[in-house]
């Protein structure tokens, strides 16, 4: 018998089937294939995938290609993962239950407060490990929690909203902080409380999906993990991927999107030459 899982991913395949760019492997410039990429995932590993959240929608090419990359994981392992920025870690029962089919997508959307990512583009993503022996995992922090960080600072939380923060949370280095800095047009940190709370709730995000994560796999150290994040996370290590390290995970993999098929030679050339700043922006662009 077809399970409900099985039918949904044939029905939705035509949809799936093409790649608008090769990978391009930043150590080495050259183009790679998925199942290339994918031949160099070993058991333990945390591939952290990136988007541009505002691909979603219109041209969600960064959608289309998490399927397939997942669908080609699922084809050499029985153990694969997906870990989502999107759902926050207090509601992982709600997941539970919408895997095991005991809630509609609706029921699933109202209980996890699914936000404005349209929810078609990426029910596939919570799906796929279904077909082998993975499952799906939120990993975020609460936005009760972020929105408190960027309102009030570290300092002033409750005792209700320090229970909800990662143990051993540290924030995140200098670097980051410059590179979040930069994309809120601050030119050098004067000690600003706004931009200080709010940097402390970027790192919150990061070091609890860096946290959750890992709780995974000290029951199934042999899982691969595929983290689905924003660009920003996933860029130039300051982010989840530092975050991993510093709690001792070093199997990591990262992929930032941004459609290479757009791109110049010179500007695909810009992103594979470390930043001056930053370094390597990933071990692959997509």
């Amino acid at each position: 018998m077809i399970s409900k899982v099985s039918l949904f991913l044939i029905v939705t395949a035509f949809s799936t089937l093409t790649i608008a760019a090769p990978l391009i492997q930043v150590s080495s410039g050259l183009d790679q294939t998925i199942d290339e990429v994918v031949d160099r995932v070993e058991p333990g590993t945390v591939v952290i995938l990136g988007e541009s959240h505002a691909s979603a929608g219109a041209n969600n090419l960064d959608q289309i290609n998490q399927v397939e990359f997942i669908k080609a994981l699922t084809e050499k392992y029985d153990n694969v993962h997906v870990g989502m920025e999107f759902i926050n870690y207090t509601v992982q029962d709600s997941v539970d239950q919408y895997l095991r089919g005991e809630l509609t997508d609706d029921e699933f959307k109202a209980a996890v407060g699914w936000g404005g990512n349209p929810f078609d583009e990426y029910q596939k993503q919570l799906l796929l490990p279904l077909e082998v022996m993975g499952w799906t995992h939120a990993l975020n922090a609460p936005r009760t929690l972020t929105r408190a960080i960027a309102k009030k600072g570290l300092e002033d939380l409750t005792a209700e909203e320090l229970s909800l923060m990662p143990p051993q949370f540290s924030l995140g280095s200098d670097i980051y902080k410059k590179r979040f800095y930069e994309i809120m047009g601050v030119t050098h940190d004067d000690g600003n409380a706004v931009y200080k709370n709010m940097f402390a709730a970027q790192c919150t995000w990061d070091d609890t999906m860096a946290w959750k994560a890992l709780e995974k796999f000290e029951a199934n150290p042999q899982q691969v993990m595929v983290v689905i994040v924003g660009n920003f996370h996933a860029r130039y290590g300051g982010g989840l991927e530092d975050r991993l390290r510093a709690r001792g995970h070093n199997k990591i993999m990262t992929i930032v999107q941004v459609d290479s098929n757009q791109l110049s030679d010179q500007e695909k050339l810009d992103l594979i030459v470390p930043h001056k700043d930053y370094g390597v922006i990933a071990d692959y662009i997509w």
